[in-house]
């Protein structure tokens, strides 16, 4: 069975050959001080029995040159996949586009010089955008976005229904405010459902605020599997911009490997989704792969969205 990583990166210690060239006046945080390398992050890959990962440019540490990713998956192509940032906005998106397939990239990230992770995005949907868009959907490319859905909401809807045929991956679930109001941020999260083009990808940004709600997370689980489908829910550590390790993050963590925490190991309940394989086309990777804890309750029946996931689960297991 294999186990598919959807979101992590890596940045090289030789900066003689691979030059750092952020976006901004200074790089992000993670890539200063927890970076890895290709190597490093194998040997986590390795130790938690992820067999595949889908590597991200690290834009931070090196804007549009995707030089490092690159030589990364044409070393380890058996390992890695890469998905490259790529400035949707600039004069001949289409040959460009065309050209990065063609070194072996198989996803892109749009990346605008000057646009705030949180802000609007207006280039959604702009003229200059038009010419990505269409290539994108010629060369059947998927494009991985990263927005946040309390500001960017509009753009994103309008984006979906002018191009319905280009597949698109939500990084971090458009990152929903759960904390805030889960019930809410499902709501808002589960309205997208309706576009079949669209996927998410699920990390520990939406994890972590989610476990810290407990039982009280069905509210924002709910709605939103019952939208979308395990077939359309795809799991990524995002490390290490994440401060945990992948061992932490990752699909094979046990509390009990931590002795801090075995005494609360005695009251609480394990739940992993079965890992689900990849579509089979090399530039459509999917998956669910989470490990939650949550206390003890009497039984209660499940919930419909919890059904249908385990069924399709066990579909899956099956065939």
């Amino acid at each position: 069975m294999q186990i598919v990583d959807t979101h992590c990166h890596v940045v090289s210690q030789d900066t003689s050959v691979y030059c750092r060239g952020p976006f901004g006046e200074n790089p992000a945080g993670w890539t200063a001080t927890r970076s890895l390398t290709a190597e490093q992050l194998l040997a986590q890959m390795d130790a938690v029995g992820i067999t595949r990962a889908a590597v991200v440019q690290a834009s931070a540490a090196y804007g549009h040159d995707n030089s490092y990713l690159v030589d990364c998956c044409h070393q380890w192509p058996e390992r890695f996949v890469a998905v490259a940032a790529f400035d949707p906005v600039a004069p001949h998106a289409a040959s460009r586009l065309e050209r990065a397939l063609g070194d072996g990239i198989v996803g892109v990230r749009p990346t605008v010089t000057g646009a705030t992770p949180a802000g609007r995005r207006p280039w959604f949907t702009s003229r200059a955008a038009c010419e990505f868009w269409g290539a994108a959907e010629e060369l059947d490319v998927t494009v991985c976005l990263q927005a946040h859905l309390d500001a960017a909401m509009p753009e994103l809807c309008a984006l979906l229904d002018r191009f319905p045929t280009v597949r698109v991956l939500l990084d971090h679930l458009g990152v929903p405010n759960i904390a805030s109001s889960p019930a809410a941020a499902g709501e808002l999260l589960a309205g997208l459902g309706r576009f079949p083009q669209l996927f998410l990808n699920l990390t520990h940004r939406n994890l972590e605020p989610l476990r810290d709600l407990d039982v009280a997370a069905e509210a924002f689980l709910g709605p939103v599997i019952e939208a979308f489908g395990a077939a359309r829910i795809a799991w990524g550590s995002n490390c290490p911009a994440a401060a945990q390790s992948l061992r932490e993050l990752g699909p094979r963590n046990d509390r009990a490997r931590h002795p801090a925490r075995a005494d609360k190991d005695a009251n609480i309940r394990r739940y992993r989704a079965t890992p689900l394989s990849s579509s089979g086309r090399k530039r459509h990777v999917t998956g669910l792969t989470t490990v939650e804890y949550v206390p003890r309750r009497p039984a209660v029946p499940s919930p419909p969205w919890k059904r249908r996931l385990i069924e399709e689960l066990n579909q899956r297991r099956g065939a």
